[in-house]
């Protein structure tokens, strides 16, 4: 263990003589901080490891950042990054990743799956918060990929991914992929339509601040004359993008064909449209006909009626209001004395006592008042679904001889409980039990609660706070067990003592009363 320790605190020397150095942290500070490292590392070194000594150790040395930089600010010392600030925010990077990828909070069978979902992704968030925050997007764009590798199944990380390659990363292509990966899965996840859109615009956008910048530059550097110089503005003008299709927003157009055919819902279509309509109107001048084109794809397929109709808030007394005062009394009573019609039998015109008719109605599922029955009772099931469904109610249960017993839900508490009760010939060894038949938990158990009668009270009834929830709580609090499990700790540890200094051809032991006397008569 001593080893590994020193082997992860060397590669960290250079940073604790800088910081000496520098004189960023004097030299009592130094000290402490790899006394904390050393402390830290012994701890990631254990047998058995836990997430909170890596979540740790990262946010240590989170803080001896945070601390390097206001005494960067104050000493105006901005020299050496590569040499101390690099190394300790690619340890806690390390030790992030190893965080997401080696641990999980809950691995109980009894759980939830999305609950574990959440609580594994939990790792991956602050591995990425911390690159994101420390500009390393090298290894952020690395974290997405080994976090789009175990949880594509969420449309979420795909737009987060994109997102971030896009407008932090500034690479266009990968961003593309992740939202094609995302919408090959996802095809009715409308923030994927959108960021793919807004992807495209943005990008044509910088295609053309970069073609002003460069005009800019040549004018200062080039001496051409002025009728040459309006001659390449002309080429170069940033609205009239001439025959390149690129510039003529052609991906865009296909995104938003592409949406309108996948997504089906009219009024997620209105919606989606809307959005597309505003991140355009954000962008410039050069989305005009594309913001003209998709208000005509609305006028035309009338989604905007259906807007302004969904809009339209209407008092429930208008919809349910009754106009009784331009009828006459005699229609309001009209109205009154409508005579019902007489429900229909399916027997109308046959003979009911006919037996040929009898089989088929005992086939049959529609029969009369079928519609007021619940559909378990109108619906009939063949032989096969009958089994399956008496297999699954006899599973529930252990069956009428054993009173119903259910089923019940395994929890660490109940395991740890039923393993006390298996093993109780061994903890308490003056009582005689009868061992179980079975060296694998019950599957059909249940809980229940210790009422005592009120003869009890004062011989052997506990209090409440003597009282514990589980098995496993009163065995840790009963002092008489834990004193006999010493006592025969003590008494093996004494028998391996005194078979310590036995020769290998020896017998072991105490030797009986009739060796002995062999023994001494050769």
């Amino acid at each position: 263990m001593a080893e590994f320790v020193e082997k992860s605190l060397e590669e960290l020397l250079p940073v604790f003589e800088q910081l000496k150095l520098v004189q960023l942290f004097s030299p009592d500070e130094v000290c402490d901080f790899i006394k904390n490292c050393r402390d830290y590392e012994y701890k990631l070194c254990k047998q058995t490891k836990v997430a909170k000594d890596f979540l740790a150790y990262a946010a240590y040395l989170e803080e001896i950042l945070d601390l390097i930089v206001e005494r960067r600010k104050e000493l105006k010392f901005l020299h050496r990054y590569d040499q101390i600030d690099r190394p300790l925010k690619h340890k806690c990077a390390h030790l992030y990743r190893i965080c997401a990828a080696r641990f999980k909070i809950f691995s109980r069978p009894s759980l939830k799956k999305k609950i574990f979902i959440r609580q594994k992704m939990e790792y991956h968030n602050k591995e990425i918060a911390f690159l994101h925050n420390a500009k390393m997007r090298k290894l952020c764009s690395q974290a997405y990929t080994r976090l789009l590798q175990i949880y594509a199944h969420l449309p979420e990380n795909h737009v987060r991914a994109a997102r971030f390659e896009f407008f932090d990363n500034n690479s266009a292509e990968n961003a593309r992929t992740l939202i094609l990966m995302g919408l090959r899965k996802f095809p009715q996840f409308i923030p994927l339509w959108v960021t793919h859109f807004k992807i495209e615009l943005r990008y044509v956008a910088r295609l053309l601040e970069r073609r002003e910048f460069l005009i800019k530059t040549n004018d200062r550097s080039s001496h051409i004359h002025s009728i040459n110089n309006e001659e390449i503005k002309k080429s170069f003008d940033p609205i009239n993008t001439g025959d390149d299709e690129f510039l003529k927003l052609s991906l865009a157009k296909v995104v938003f064909e592409m949406a309108v055919k996948t997504i089906r819902e009219r009024g997620q279509k209105a919606g989606l449209i809307r959005q597309f309509i505003q991140i355009a109107e954000d962008c410039g001048e050069f989305t005009k006909e594309l913001v003209l084109s998709m208000r005509e794809y609305m006028s035309i397929y009338g989604l905007e009626l259906e807007e302004e109709i969904d809009q339209m808030e209407v008092p429930n007394e208008e919809l349910f209001e009754i106009d009784t005062k331009r009828m006459g009394i005699d229609e309001i009573k009209k109205e009154e004395n409508i005579v019902k019609v007489e429900r229909k039998s399916v027997l109308d015109g046959f003979n009911p006592d006919d037996p040929e008719i009898k089989k088929l109605l005992e086939k049959a599922t529609l029969t009369e008042d079928y519609d007021s029955k619940p559909l378990d009772e109108v619906l009939k099931r063949s032989k096969t679904q009958e089994k399956k469904i008496r297999k699954s109610q006899n599973s529930q249960t252990a069956g009428e001889s054993w009173f119903g017993l259910p089923a019940s839900e395994m929890d660490e508490e109940k395991r740890r409980d039923l393993e006390l009760i298996q093993m109780r010939n061994i903890l308490d060894p003056k009582q005689h039990y009868k061992k179980s038949d079975r060296n694998v938990l019950p599957k059909y158990f249940q809980i229940g609660q210790i009422v005592e009668s009120s003869a009890d009270f004062y011989s052997a009834r506990l209090n409440k706070k003597q009282r514990k929830n589980t098995l496993a709580e009163e065995l840790m609090n009963d002092h008489e067990i834990i004193a006999k499990n010493k006592k025969h700790y003590a008494k093996i540890i004494q028998k391996r003592e005194a078979t310590k200094g036995v020769g290998v051809f020896k017998k072991s032991g105490y030797l009986p009363k009739h060796n002995k006397k062999r023994r001494k008569n050769f």
